[in-house]
């Protein structure tokens, strides 16, 4: 997850979070992994039929053992687009951030039912 020069498969993962997109009876549950990151650097926007995540991460780790020190820093943006199976009520919808893993639970739109209305017919 390293922003890392030499490993370009590493600054993939860190530029495209690993999703997944569940659908449950009432609702569409997205998780994101994004270890690193708080709320304070992700963005979330909703539209008709996807979700936008995007953010920063900033991690510094420090090691210190027997006369050896280490500073590793690691940094990077990160953007994705994500599909909806089904339409959502984007304003009713809730995000949380636990242990690296982005949680955000949409409603599922209700579907209406459609308006039927009898014509009577006139004699001519």
């Amino acid at each position: 997850f390293f922003d890392d020069e030499e490993n370009p498969r590493r600054r993939v993962i860190l530029a495209v979070p690993p999703v997944n997109v569940k659908q449950t009876e009432d609702s569409v549950i997205l998780t994101a992994d994004i270890p690193g990151v708080t709320e304070n650097d992700v963005d979330i926007e909703i539209g008709d039929n996807f979700v936008d995540i995007s953010g920063e991460r900033k991690e510094e780790r420090k090691e210190k053992e027997e006369g050896y020190f280490r500073r590793e820093v690691s940094y990077g943006s990160f953007q994705r687009r994500i599909p909806l199976p089904t339409e959502i009520v984007a304003d009713k919808s809730e995000a949380t951030i636990e242990e690296g893993q982005l949680i955000i639970v949409m409603p599922k739109l209700k579907p209406s039912k459609p308006k039927v209305t009898k014509v009577k017919i006139k004699k001519a």
